[in-house]
C-alpha cells in the first residue's frame, strides 16, 4: 500500500483547519489570531498534495505524507511565488496607494512571522530525521491538533493513517512537547533527541 486510507480534507476547510492548528499550538484566542495566517501558509502546501486529513468529529486533524521534504519545498516555494506576483501586481498597480500598499503587505508579512513564532514546533518535516532514523521508506507526522478541551480524535486518525501502511515502512514526527512525546511512546514509537520519534512498522 502506497498512500494513506480514507479521503484527504477537502480544500475548503483549509481556513478551518488553520484555526485548529492556530489553537492547538497557541495558548489563547487572541494568539491563535496572529498565528492563523501562519498556519494556513503552513498546511496549504499539504491541502494541494492532499496529505491534510481531518477526523470525523472535525475536532482533530494531521498532516499525514511521504516523507519528501524537497517536494514540500518546492510546493510552498511555487505558492509563495504566487502570492508574491499577486503583492507585486498590486504595488505596481496602484501607482498612487503605493504606501498603503507596502503598509499592508508588510503588514500581512509581519502577521506570518509572529504567526510562525508562535507555531514553532512539529510543522516542519526537515527536523524529523536525525542519524537516529531508520532506513526504509518514510512517512511524515506533522501539524498533528486538537482542538482545545477535545480529546484523542486527531491521535486516533493517525493511528488508523499508520496501520494501514505495509510492514518495513518508517513513520516520523517531531512532538510538540513532552506531554505528546509520550503519547507517540504508547503509540510504540522511539524517541531520539530533539523530541524526534520513529517508529519502524511491523
Amino acid at each position: 500500500m502506497t498512500s494513506a486510507p480514507g479521503d484527504p480534507a477537502p480544500w475548503w476547510h483549509t481556513g478551518a483547519l488553520a484555526w485548529l492548528v492556530a489553537r492547538a499550538y497557541t495558548r489563547s484566542r487572541p494568539a491563535a489570531a496572529l498565528a492563523w495566517a501562519a498556519a494556513l501558509a503552513t498546511i496549504a502546501p499539504y491541502v494541494l498534495r492532499r496529505a491534510v486529513y481531518e477526523s470525523a468529529d472535525r475536532d482533530g486533524m494531521v498532516i499525514f505524507c511521504r516523507y519528501r521534504p524537497v517536494l514540500d519545498v518546492v510546493v510552498a516555494t511555487v505558492l509563495g511565488l504566487a502570492f508574491f506576483g499577486l503583492g507585486f501586481s498590486a504595488f505596481v498597480a496602484e501607482f498612487d496607494h503605493r504606501p498603503l500598499v507596502l503598509v499592508v503587505l508588510g503588514g500581512i508579512l509581519g502577521v506570518v512571522l509572529a504567526g510562525a513564532l508562535l507555531m514553532s514546533v512539529g510543522l516542519s518535516p526537515t527536523d524529523a530525521v536525525g542519524p537516529d532514523t531508520p532506513d526504509g521508506r518514510r512517512w511524515a507526522i506533522m501539524a498533528l491538533a486538537q482542538r482545545p478541551g477535545t480529546r484523542c480524535s486527531a491521535l486516533l486518525l493517525t493511528r488508523r493513517l499508520i496501520a494501514s501502511l505495509p510492514a518495513g515502512d518508517v513513520v516520523v514526527a517531531v512532538a510538540a512537547d513532552e506531554s505528546l512525546a509520550g503519547a507517540y511512546a504508547r503509540f510504540g514509537f522511539t524517541r531520539t533527541p530533539g523530541r524526534r520519534v520513529h517508529r519502524v512498522l511491523d
